[in-house]
């Protein structure tokens, strides 16, 4: 038998990768609750392009805490802190100094 023949097939390994990505996305998220009683100053920050989950799941996450700041970054992915670092470090900058 060949190695081939041995792996899962291109839509087998697209099938496992999407249940794979929303186990861990379950599994690594806190319930509504939880962050409710988060209390700590927090800021969200949230990408336009996140292929994770919409923005709509940052905004729900930042109601839920009480007084949290909702951030989002414009043409960002996963990874805003290397796709624009400046927005990334300004956001995270002024909301430790406080700034609106």
């Amino acid at each position: 038998m060949s190695a081939a023949a041995t792996l899962p097939s291109r839509r087998a390994r697209r099938s496992i990768t999407r249940v794979g990505k929303r186990c861990a996305r379950l599994a690594n998220n806190l319930t509504e609750a939880e962050w409710a009683a988060i209390r700590a100053p927090t800021q969200v920050i949230w990408t336009s392009h996140d292929p994770t989950a919409p923005e709509s799941v940052g905004r729900r996450i930042a109601e839920l805490i009480p007084d949290a700041r909702f951030a989002l970054m414009q043409n960002c992915g996963h990874w805003p802190q290397f796709e624009d670092p400046q927005t990334f470090n300004r956001l995270h900058i002024d909301f430790l100094l406080g700034k609106v």
